[in-house]
């Protein structure tokens, strides 16, 4: 393994046995705070090496189900994204949206080295050991490791087959994106299905979060991962307006650069990148003609504009005589 990542092993042994994270806590936008673990730049370079390697293995053993984390060649006729697996769920008149509790944390160190030790990888007791060490922090995925996404998808395969088995048993679409889960029905969806979704869920040592449990009725705006889906999937208006104020707040920003002739710092590059990948997404959405992405393309255009038309101005520019 040491040879695969072109890491020292007696580097790898270190990390492992004490890895060093960065805790904080970052605003959840519906309220509340997610608790992220990042680990140390050392460590998170050689979790990405390794994270390549598991995303390559995964791609060969993935669920049926999965949808989220999983990386796919460009070329291939069927990408998992939020895109495609809310397209699973177009005209089914009857849904049910569940997510699991504190999802990585509930996936223990155990189960990372169970994972190591059995088939596809057959790593010997001591590799396993390391490894499941080295991707865990507090006896844990932490939230916030480059390798802790792939992980929960192996650490899942067998719940996604059950899963999967009980859809087809009682007529039902299932797709799961990362935590997110999503039931669809051409008939109602009731307590019932729910209960044994939860039934088989819990053998699988996972707790569902009561307070997201949410059915959708044929009359009902149904939601999957932030899309709206009907017969097709489409932005959430909520999304628009948001960007768009967003939008105004790096035109105030870039105007006062403007009027006090200071370049762009990397926090206002690093802002356009985010506004540019937000347009990017609507238009992989809806397409590059749909007119929610021309006018907020051309917002975003016009908005840069009115920015520049902002002169740079110097104390000295000011009719100090007037005052004399």
């Amino acid at each position: 393994m040491a040879r695969l990542l072109g890491i020292e092993h007696r580097t790898l042994d270190y990390l492992a046995e004490r890895p060093q994270y960065n805790e904080f806590d970052v605003p959840k936008k519906n309220g509340g705070f997610r608790h992220i673990e990042d680990p140390d730049n050392e460590l998170k370079n050689v979790l990405r090496l390794f994270n390549d390697y598991l995303q390559a293995v995964y791609y060969f053993r993935k669920s049926d189900a999965a949808y989220g984390f999983v990386r796919v060649p460009d070329n291939d006729t069927a990408p998992r994204n939020i895109l495609s697996n809310a397209e699973k769920h177009r005209n089914r008149p009857w849904m049910l949206n569940v997510d699991f509790l504190d999802f990585f944390h509930q996936i223990k160190q155990i189960e990372i080295y169970e994972l190591f030790v059995c088939p596809p990888f057959n790593f010997g007791e001591e590799l396993a050991v390391l490894l499941s060490k080295l991707t865990t922090y507090k006896g844990r995925l932490p939230m916030g490791s480059p390798t802790s996404p792939v992980l929960s998808n192996f650490a899942t395969l067998l719940l996604d087959q059950d899963l999967l088995g009980f859809a087809t048993k009682k007529d039902l679409v299932y797709s799961r994106f990362a935590d997110d889960l999503t039931f669809s029905a051409n008939s109602p969806l009731s307590v019932e299905h729910l209960t044994g979704i939860r039934q088989i869920c819990a053998f699988y040592g996972l707790k569902l979060n009561e307070n997201k449990i949410n059915f959708f009725l044929p009359h009902q705006t149904k939601i999957v991962t932030g899309l709206i889906v009907t017969n097709r999937v489409d932005i959430p208006h909520t999304y628009l307006e948001d960007l768009r104020k967003e939008i105004d707040k790096l035109r105030t920003v870039l105007e006062i650069n403007y009027r006090t002739g200071r370049q762009a710092s990397e926090w206002v590059q690093r802002f356009h990148q985010q506004i540019e990948g937000a347009i990017e997404f609507i238009r992989q959405i809806e397409t590059s003609k749909s007119p929610d992405y021309q006018q907020i393309r051309q917002y975003y255009a016009e908005s840069q504009q009115m920015a520049e038309n902002y002169q740079p101005t110097s104390w000295l520019d000011f009719g100090y005589h007037k005052f004399i």
